[in-house]
């Protein structure tokens, strides 16, 4: 209502805390964190990235070959589950070898240590290519024009790629009642469009 900057403050209840934004310099207005937070979610919801970015997505994507990179990562993965089931296919062969008295107890061991050392290798290994694996899955996703969730997961972001947005699409005004209404930077604005 002053066009002042808005500070955020908390309020000592009976049993917690409540968060609070008001005027920076002491004007009676004052707004629960928690209404414009959540109308901040819901607006920003409300954007999607303009057409001619979906197409440059589609294009990088396609530009990267993603495809390649997730074949050699699968042919990775493949031969790490091969090792891993020969390694457990020893182990299994060293134990009959041990209750069949084949093998003496020093000797099983230290096949058992050395066993588990190479798994442990290996499990690291195939675990590193499921997560490479996973981020290319996500990219190869492809955008289209029904992407409209471009800030579904906003909520679930942490606090500073929250407050790296919020900088970018501030909100421009808050009415007395909590409703806001955002105004993308410049930049933001060529690639983003508002969801009618």
């Amino acid at each position: 209502s002053c066009d002042r900057t808005l500070r955020e403050s908390y309020s000592q209840g009976r049993y917690k805390k409540y968060a609070y934004y008001h005027c920076s310099e002491g004007c009676r207005i004052r707004f629960n964190a928690n209404l414009i937070n959540s109308n901040y979610e819901n607006k920003i919801r409300e954007f999607k990235l303009s057409p001619a970015v979906v197409e440059l997505f589609n294009m990088i994507l396609e530009d990267v070959n993603v495809n390649t990179m997730r074949e050699d990562h699968l042919r990775e993965k493949r031969l790490l589950e091969k090792q891993i089931a020969d390694q457990e296919f020893y182990m299994s062969r060293a134990r009959k070898l041990f209750v069949l008295d084949k093998i003496k107890s020093e000797d099983f061991n230290n096949i058992r240590e050395e066993h588990q050392v190479v798994l442990a290798d290996l499990k690291d290994e195939w675990a590193k290519i499921t997560v490479k694996l996973n981020c290319i899955d996500k990219q190869l996703i492809k955008v289209d024009k029904t992407f409209l969730k471009f800030f579904a997961g906003f909520e679930d972001l942490d606090i500073n790629d929250k407050k790296l947005i919020i900088d970018r699409i501030p909100p421009s005004t808050i009415n007395t009642n909590g409703a806001i209404t955002l105004e993308a930077s410049t930049a933001l604005s060529k690639i983003l469009a508002f969801r009618k």
